[in-house]
């Protein structure tokens, strides 16, 4: 009974015990992964048996991937490739930045046409898919990936450079698959191609001059006496079987295909005029004892009529070979135009000393390389494809340098009719005078080539592009100084939606419709911009003037819910901060700025700013990183650190700009003189007319400076540099700035992952928040009011104010 009892105990606590493993064990539909962003890349160590018969290639790779995210190593196919070997060499992580590294060996499988045998083009391609039912993303990391300079691939050139794109392997079939039965699967995939080609001398030599030496040989049969026909017969048939053996040769080299190559239609050229030939014996055998003399003529016009027509094929044939055409790019079609009622706008400004003010010159007059989309995408303009490290638009070079290329569209003018060359753009690269600018070069095609010494993200960036006819004699002559000062009111021609008609200094600003715009063309005639000072205007509420495009958030509440007036306000990323004078003792001790932060009321400051949109700033960057260190609002904390650093009572200088009485700015400026005379700090104003850029890029003006500055991921105006001549002497950094930061700040520089660049600015963020080198105050607001029925009308805080201009139109209209 007892062994009864003890056996079904142990039989419970059996069950028990599998029951909870069950419910612990995962089930087989567990929740993925969260996606990632996979940047996959290839360097070819070796490619051999290059089989066009079968096919076929045999490649040495490394194979690597970097994201973002999870640390599980992703599954990776090689989706053309039968793997012989594949080891997992390395894996790496930094912080949230992961990479694993394979080399692989193994067959790849391909599809080699050869219509133009033996002047072919070749693709080797390597197609990397992930899953199909991954939930990541994939593209190529093209300008790491690169292969070595000499591979056994006997008989081909190539260019030691990959092409390469993205797309989803379409598999019509839901690949046996139960939670997604009967859906076809589509996993992303990468391909990585390398172009190859035969060296035209080469086969030129072999197969050209053999075939023009048989076809030859044929016809020189013609130059034996007619009444020899034994001879000449002889040499015209020889010649025959010499072609037949020739091409039965040429052929055992080829795979069987279903269609004519390039080297058949030589052949079959060859037959013709071998045949041409033999035909002109057999005549000139039977007519040469009554017409000898006209026998002797036919022979050496059908002979010399086989040279010309052989040197022309063959000639043609070469050239063609040689000189590719190159494929024809269609010109994009700009979308349809917007109607409006109405041709003229009138905008009104507070002060227009030139046309850089509000951005008049960068947003009617030009595009550019490239345009930012309403959600931060790159939307090519001037040029066919953006460069990009996941594009063939973007190299690597060997010495650590790198080469961005950047393809002109065709058919584009300038305003004043005349085109747009690459020339142009070499012209404007030149004049950025950027000293890490190693080469320009222009390639077929309309591809200018500009090859960098180092390798920055900034290297990707768009530059200004100006009419070189319009303006190199007086680069050449009086420099780039002398260049931006003509622009500014007497700009050369343009690509941007609008042209300049006429400009007078500090009243008025004409532009009319750029009828050459690459884009839609505006819908609006004519823009008007004036100068007045006077705000609110009265001609806006009187609906004289159409549009107010620089308005505080004051005056643009108080417009709110006016008759035929739509208004649009909100943050700016204008960044306020305090700088201190790091050369002051006390100003240069960490702790004393840590408590002269802590000391602020950010939010209170923030309102007087901007009202309901002004923002506290804990950091130079809109929104902060997650490991920033916060200062909050604690003023007895703060005095009590002041005092146990000793420096109370603490004297300083409050640098600041001279503003009507009862302004926003000039109230903030009170409320923080205030709040530091609540912790025991003294501060003594020093108002300054105008802009104070020198005095905040010295650094020296003893005390502390109340300024604002256009907030960014990472920029060297927010250390505290000091500067020279007009330029961040970053040689020279304070104690602040030191070679751990240089470090990362390099890292950040020469990065091209967008992953990688967020969380080396949220390192070099948190290193920043413990040493303040400026205190953060608050991020201001901007508004800007329109008449009512003005559509597409649609300012954004990131973008240039006219950014759309050409989008613009009156729906109706409210005027009298």
């Amino acid at each position: 009974m007892r062994l009864r009892l003890l056996a079904l105990l142990f039989v419970a606590l059996a069950w028990l015990g599998l029951s909870s493993l069950a419910m612990a064990a995962p089930t087989a539909h567990a929740a993925p992964h969260a996606s990632r962003h996979l940047y996959v890349g290839v360097y070819l160590n070796d490619v051999s048996n290059f089989d066009l018969k079968e096919g076929q290639f045999n490649a040495d790779l490394f194979l690597w991937c970097k994201w973002r995210g999870a640390s599980a190593t992703p599954q990776l196919d090689l989706s053309n490739c039968i793997v012989n070997n594949q080891n997992l060499l390395a894996t790496e992580s930094d912080g949230d930045w992961h990479s694993a590294r394979w080399r692989v060996q193994g067959t790849f499988r391909g599809t080699f046409p050869l219509q133009m045998f033996p002047f072919d083009r070749q693709k080797l391609t390597i197609d990397v898919e992930l899953p199909a039912d991954s939930p990541d993303t994939i593209a190529p990391d093209l300008v790491e990936s690169g292969m070595a300079h000499h591979f056994s691939i006997t008989g081909w050139i190539y260019e030691p450079y990959f092409k390469a794109g993205v797309a989803a392997h379409d598999y019509s079939s839901d690949l046996g698959s139960i939670t997604d039965e009967g859906q076809p699967r589509k996993p992303g995939a990468v391909s990585f191609v390398l172009d190859l080609s035969r060296p035209i001398a080469s086969y030129a030599i072999k197969f050209l001059i053999p075939l023009a030496i048989i076809v030859t040989m044929a016809v020189l049969a013609l130059f034996v006496q007619s009444e020899e026909v034994e001879v000449r017969s002889a040499m015209v048939v020889t010649a025959l079987l010499s072609c037949v053996a020739f091409h039965v040769s040429q052929s055992d080299s080829l795979p069987d295909v279903p269609y004519l190559v390039v080297a058949d239609k030589f052949f079959l050229w060859s037959y013709a005029l071998i045949l041409v030939t033999l035909v002109v014996v057999v005549a000139a055998n039977h007519f040469h004892k009554e017409h000898p003399e006209r026998v002797k003529r036919v022979d050496r016009g059908v002979a010399i009529g086989v040279f010309v027509f052989m040197a022309l094929g063959i000639g043609s044939t070469l050239w063609n070979v040689s000189h590719p055409a190159e494929a024809a790019i269609a010109a994009v079609a700009p979308p349809k135009p917007y109607v409006s009622t109405r041709n003229q706008l009138v905008a009104d400004v507070l002060m227009l000393p030139n046309l850089d003010v509000y951005d008049l010159r960068a947003g009617l007059l030009r595009r550019g390389l490239y345009t930012i989309g309403a959600h931060g995408e790159k939307i090519p303009h001037l040029v066919r494809v953006v460069p990009d490290f996941t594009n063939e638009y973007v190299r690597f070079t060997p010495d650590g340098g790198m080469v961005v290329r950047w393809p002109l569209r065709p058919g584009l003018r300038w305003s004043d009719g005349s085109a747009i060359t690459p020339e142009d753009l070499a012209f404007s690269v030149r004049m950025t005078e950027n000293p890490d600018v190693r080469n320009i070069h222009i390639e077929p095609g309309g591809v200018v080539d500009v090859s960098f010494d180092g390798r920055e993200e900034q290297n990707l960036e768009a530059f200004d592009v100006y009419p070189r006819a319009a303006l190199e004699a007086l680069y050449e002559k009086k420099g780039l100084d002398a260049v931006t000062e003509r622009i500014k009111k007497d700009p050369p021609p343009g690509d941007g939606p609008y042209v300049l008609e006429y400009f007078t200094a500090h009243k008025e600003a004409v532009f009319r419709r750029n009828p050459y715009f690459a884009g839609r063309t505006p819908a609006i005639e004519h823009l008007i911009v004036k100068q007045d000072k006077r705000f609110p205007k009265p001609e806006f509420l009187a609906h004289q003037v159409d549009l107010l495009p620089d308005l505080s958030i004051k005056t643009t509440t108080r417009l709110e819910g006016t008759p035929g007036v739509a208004t649009d306000e909100g943050p700016s990323n204008e960044l306020y901060l305090l700088q201190p004078d790091l050369s002051v003792p006390a100003l240069a001790r960490e702790d004393v700025r840590h408590a002269l932060l802590m000391a602020l009321d950010r939010g209170r400051i923030a309102h007087i700013l901007a009202g309901r949109y002004g923002i506290p700033a804990d950091s130079y960057r809109l929104p902060a990183g997650p490991l920033l260190q916060r200062y909050a609002y604690d003023p007895g904390r703060a005095k009590a650190i002041l005092s146990k650093a000793g420096v109370l009572p603490l004297r300083l200088t409050f640098s600041c700009e001279k503003v009507p009485t009862g302004n926003a700015y000039a109230a903030a400026c009170d409320e923080i003189r205030a709040e530091l005379a609540a912790v025991g700090v003294e501060t003594q104003p020093v108002y300054i007319n105008g802009r104070f850029n020198h005095l905040y890029g010295s650094g020296r003006h003893g005390g502390l400076l109340f300024g604002e500055r256009v907030q960014s991921d990472y920029t060297s105006k927010f250390w505290n540099f000091p500067t020279q001549n007009g330029f961040y002497d970053v040689n020279h950094p304070h104690g602040l700035y030191t070679s751990e930061v240089m470090t990362l700040y390099t890292r950040f520089q020469s990065t091209l992952y967008p992953e990688r660049r967020a969380l080396l600015a949220d390192r070099l963020e948190q290193i920043w928040s413990e040493r303040l080198p400026v205190l953060p105050v608050c991020y201001g607001g901007q508004g800007s009011a329109c008449e009512g029925d003005l559509a597409g009308w649609n300012p954004l805080p990131d973008h240039n104010f006219w950014w759309n201009a050409e989008d613009w139109r009156f729906a109706k209209s409210v005027k009298p």
